[in-house]
């Protein structure tokens, strides 16, 4: 079982090599296989090296980012940023990651629509694209004013990673990120003022919900308070 996973890694991802089948992954002592795994791990190992996967614990790695993948389509526990990586998907940072799986969660819940390395290179590719768009969005309404009750929308947020936000509290969340006496009031709470860069403004814009977010459902501030 262990030759038939060796041979497709060959470091050349063009040639389809890969071609080991869910059993002869389970006979080796990995766990958590399936049919949708084995597409996805081949599809990656074909693109490695064969000391990249000479150990049991190298192929569980892959095979268990794989998992992770396949849960996430069905909106269970997400894959993370390293396992990602593992799985040679590229353009995928802590600045997007929320976005990527969200755009994972999105697809099919059986895993069809991300057990190809193409497939979910596609995904995270729009995703990442979008969560960079939505940032902007978001940051030339911050550094303009131009905030509305509407405007930048929930969906805008969610586009670029920042959960939390929704339709009950946009109006107050929108107020509050052009609003500078809650910005500063914020800034007093160990948050700083908004970045100016890109990068700079997801992360701000995510402590910001995080921490703003209870707080306005709590005091139920609104837009007008």
């Amino acid at each position: 079982a262990y030759v038939a996973i060796l041979a497709g890694a060959d470091a050349d991802a063009s040639n389809d090599n890969a071609t080991a089948i869910t059993a002869q992954y389970t006979a080796i002592g990995v766990t958590d296989a399936t049919d949708r795994t084995t597409s996805l791990v081949n599809d990656r190992i074909d693109g490695l090296s064969a000391t990249e996967v000479d150990t049991v614990a190298q192929v569980q790695a892959l095979v268990s980012a794989a998992a992770a993948v396949i849960s996430g389509a069905a909106a269970g526990t997400a894959p993370t940023l390293a396992q990602l990586n593992a799985l040679g998907v590229t353009g995928v940072t802590a600045d997007n990651l929320a976005a990527v799986q969200a755009a994972i969660a999105a697809t099919a819940n059986d895993g069809s629509g991300v057990d190809s390395l193409s497939e979910l290179q596609t995904i995270a590719s729009n995703a990442a694209a979008q969560a960079a768009a939505a940032i902007t969005t978001i940051s030339d309404a911050a550094q303009a004013n131009t905030a509305t009750a509407t405007t930048p929308a929930a969906t805008v947020y969610s586009a670029a990673g920042v959960t939390g936000v929704t339709d009950g509290n946009l109006a107050a969340i929108n107020n509050a990120l052009k609003d500078k006496g809650v910005v500063d009031s914020l800034a007093l709470q160990g948050l700083s003022p908004l970045g100016s860069s890109p990068d700079e403004m997801a992360k701000e814009m995510r402590r910001l919900y995080e921490q703003w977010g209870p707080i306005v459902k709590r005091i139920g501030f609104t837009a007008e308070s």
